[in-house]
């Protein structure tokens, strides 16, 4: 295999970056939860970011209404994802919305560190049902939640992005969260969106119409926008969760934790300043090689489950740790970002990819000179200072399996025209369904190509100058 990292002693080539620097304000983002399980992950979040950007509390039970400024450290206090009120209150920047307000609701009388126009929700149900969320419905609180996303983004300074939390499955995160994103897209098009959705899961599927919303969600993705989505599956957190937290038995909550945890760690370099952090823009410009395929998986390994730094690294790349139940030795690696943190060198991340480098199980596209983007933190965890994580997105070719196991479940349903009428009785047509599906299809025979890509002809896009130009009206004026 090629040489994928060079010489340690040029660290522009390992691709690490210093987009922030200590005394340079920190730009922000805002976050939407959207759903019942982008509620619960966002309340989730939140609990775990306070934890890091709040000092130890004698409270065993810290969910109280606010935060007095007093509990800020200077040196803890992120105006990433933080705000002070005029009362001298620190808040976070998120807004939750449902279209069903029990989940909210539940999240707004913890009280926890939340504004009280953060919670925008209403009295209906969208069943489960794509067509609800999207068109009938949502339409009516969309136009509320986008102000409330746009009234927080007035409150920074420098936003860069929007961060969203939702699932596939459902009515509201699926049509709901689509509206939404075609709505913020027009009035933030210049900022960075990142999408973490949780994807229908291989085998275990609490919603039968899960395919329907899912491939209408997609489509409207591909049409409208260009979020870079962070694939989540339930069954691959069950198992991450109990190798990580050596849980047997994880529940719900359980599973939440951990997608804080990968949250937590894809935001640690916008919260935390270092001479080798990546901002989301960078995130993004290194990770998505085309417009279309800015679908990823994510895996999180620790020191406490590798006993050095190149070990966490290939494990990283490995099912076991991934978000996604992802084959990596039959697919081919498009581009990665490595995010590191804790007492981490440039050399030991040098000599780990090189190691990396020479594993077969691993291959790389040949037109990929350097398929790995390294952000390194040294800013230690709160819990563990002695620890060292690392949070990898991976876009790989092998998600063209889980889009074709997804086209297959529509199939099924659509080939008898299952549960259609619910969709049809909110305004829906049988066009569209067939419309995503060839999107989607496209989608999977993209990632496909990018797997077994034809020969490349350089001589047909070879530059042959004005000498050649003549030469060949000459030899065409000959031949006549």
């Amino acid at each position: 295999m090629m040489d994928l990292v060079p010489d340690v002693t040029n660290t522009t080539s390992l691709s690490l970056s210093s987009s922030l620097c200590p005394g340079v304000r920190q730009r922000e983002v805002v976050s939407l939860h959207v759903g019942q399980t982008g509620v619960r992950v966002g309340d989730s979040l939140w609990r775990h970011l306070t934890q890091q950007h709040l000092p130890p509390r004698s409270d065993p039970t810290p969910r109280d209404a606010m935060f007095s400024d007093a509990m800020f450290s200077d040196a803890m206090f992120s105006d990433a994802m933080f705000r002070e009120t005029s009362g001298g209150e620190h808040v976070a920047r998120c807004v939750f919305t449902d279209l069903e307000r029990g989940e909210v609701e539940e999240v707004k009388r913890g009280g926890h560190i939340y504004s009280a126009d953060s919670f925008i929700a209403d009295w209906q149900d969208s069943a489960s049902n794509y067509a609800r969320g999207h068109y009938s419905i949502g339409r009516g609180l969309a136009d509320r939640t986008v102000e409330g996303v746009r009234r927080e983004v007035e409150k920074c300074e420098s936003v860069q992005g929007i961060l969203t939390t939702h699932s596939l499955g459902g009515g509201t995160g699926a049509g709901y969260t689509s509206l939404l994103h075609w709505r913020l897209r027009d009035m933030f098009r210049s900022k960075v969106a990142v999408d973490f959705a949780l994807f229908p899961s291989p085998q275990v599927s609490p919603i039968i119409v899960e395919p329907y919303n899912s491939i209408l969600y997609l489509n409207s993705e591909l049409l409208y926008c260009d979020n870079l989505t962070v694939m989540l599956e339930n069954e691959s957190l069950y198992k991450l969760c109990s190798k990580l937290e050596q849980i047997e038995l994880p529940c719900y909550p359980d599973i939440n934790n951990v997608i804080s945890r990968i949250i937590s760690s894809f935001t640690a370099p916008v919260r935390h300043p270092g001479s080798h952090s990546v901002d989301l823009a960078t995130i993004q410009t290194n990770i998505v090689p085309y417009s279309r395929l800015r679908f990823v998986s994510a895996n999180l390994t620790t020191s406490g489950n590798s006993s050095s730094i190149a070990d966490m690294t290939t494990a990283s790349f490995s099912t076991e740790y991934s978000t996604l139940d992802l084959d990596m030795p039959k697919g081919k690696l498009l581009s990665a970002c490595l995010l590191y943190r804790g007492l981490v060198t440039a050399g030991e991340v040098n000599t780990a990819l090189h190691k990396l480098s020479s594993l077969r199980t691993l291959k790389t596209c040949d037109w990929v000179p350097c398929p790995f983007k390294v952000g390194i933190l040294n800013q230690p965890h709160l819990t563990d200072p002695l620890a060292t994580s690392l949070c990898t997105l991976t876009n790989h070719t092998g998600l063209e399996t889980t889009f074709d196991r997804l086209n297959r479940k529509f199939d099924k349903l659509y080939q008898r025209r299952a549960f259609l009428h619910w969709f049809h009785g909110e305004g829906m047509e049988s066009d569209e369904f067939a419309c995503a599906r060839e999107e989607v299809a496209a989608l999977e025979q993209d990632y496909s190509y990018e797997n077994n890509p034809p020969s490349f002809d350089f001589d047909r896009y070879r530059y042959k100058g004005e000498d050649s130009e003549d030469s060949e009206d000459e030899s065409q004026d000959t031949n006549k």
